[in-house]
């Protein structure tokens, strides 16, 4: 149930859905949002917190599918909210509802989910690094399994004009929630791409032109000769 209409705002149509039960079906994809195994059967990944919300509007490389905003949020963000396409729903509802149908308190009441990207081939990525910038700077992660590592990893690469972040397929995704919110954005404007073999991949990367200029390895690394 609720209220469906639009409103015009700067010349933009929005679409505004008043939300008032926790059992709304429209919002099943904002529920159980601590379960990353929940996310990806969905196939969609979750944008927190106005600031990264205002990254996804403001020309990021993903689109949302849907935002969930409390009320004060929604005030706050109405004249971004208009570079939104039309067919894009805007869910809003008393803090204490959004809360209820995230299960945990949302940060500065603002949600956005969008659908998870086809995964990129890290050569294809590597290419399309080379192509726009000489001599760009890139990040490897291997096995960063920590969310919030993650993300401060990300928000230091787009700081430093990082071009693009590979990380190992048994590593924390980057745009798991925490990953995303800690990232200040970083998660939603570098480009990144996994690799199944980090030791091999950096290999590739030197065949690419590319020099290693940095390791943090543990004491029961593997030596890579690159």
């Amino acid at each position: 149930g609720g209220l469906c209409f639009v409103c015009a705002m700067s010349g933009a149509g929005l679409r505004i859905e008043p939300v008032d039960d926790l059992a709304d079906p429209r919002l099943a994809d904002y529920r159980n949002l601590k379960d990353a195994v929940l996310l990806r059967e969905r196939r969609r990944f979750v944008v927190e917190g106005r600031g990264n919300l205002l990254v996804l509007l403001e020309g990021a490389r993903f689109r949302p599918e849907s935002i969930l905003l409390g009320e004060a949020a929604f005030a706050a963000l109405r004249t971004a909210l208009a570079r939104l396409a039309p067919d894009v729903p805007i869910f809003v509802a008393p803090q204490p509802v959004l809360d209820g149908i995230a299960g945990f308190p949302v940060h500065r009441g603002a949600l956005a989910v969008g659908l998870l990207p086809p995964a990129q081939d890290p050569e294809d990525l590597v290419r399309e690094v080379l192509a726009a910038c000489t001599a760009p700077r890139i990040l490897v992660l291997e096995d960063v399994l920590d969310a919030d590592n993650v993300g401060a990893i990300f928000r230091n690469a787009m700081a430093f004009g990082v071009r693009a972040v590979f990380t190992s397929r048994r590593g924390c995704d980057p745009l798991y929630r925490k990953a995303v919110r800690t990232s200040m954005g970083g998660a939603l404007r570098v480009p990144f791409a996994a690799t199944a073999d980090v030791p091999g991949f950096l290999g590739r990367l030197r065949d690419f032109g590319f020099a290693v200029l940095a390791f943090d390895p543990k004491e029961s690394g593997e030596e890579v000769d690159v």
